[in-house]
């Protein structure tokens, strides 16, 4: 099963909050940011910490494109 979450700021919550989805999941797809964007973010280590934790490893970090430049970026 994939699993994608994408919750402004708040996914280390999501993720406490489901272990059994977490378990059953095969592969997922995490956003975070590396810099703050709204007060009381989670931090992106902080998710990657407690994934390692429970067994995951990060395979890969992508920089997302932002919208309306050349190349995206």
């Amino acid at each position: 099963m994939h699993l994608t979450v994408d919750t402004p700021g708040t996914g280390l919550a999501l993720l406490r909050g489901a272990p059994k989805l977490l378990q059953r999941a095969t592969h997922a797809i995490i956003e975070v940011s590396f810099v703050g964007l709204y007060e009381g973010q989670d931090d992106a280590a902080d998710i990657t910490t407690f994934l390692v934790d429970l067994g995951w490893r990060l395979r890969a970090v992508y920089e997302r494109p932002k919208e309306g430049r050349p190349g995206g970026y």
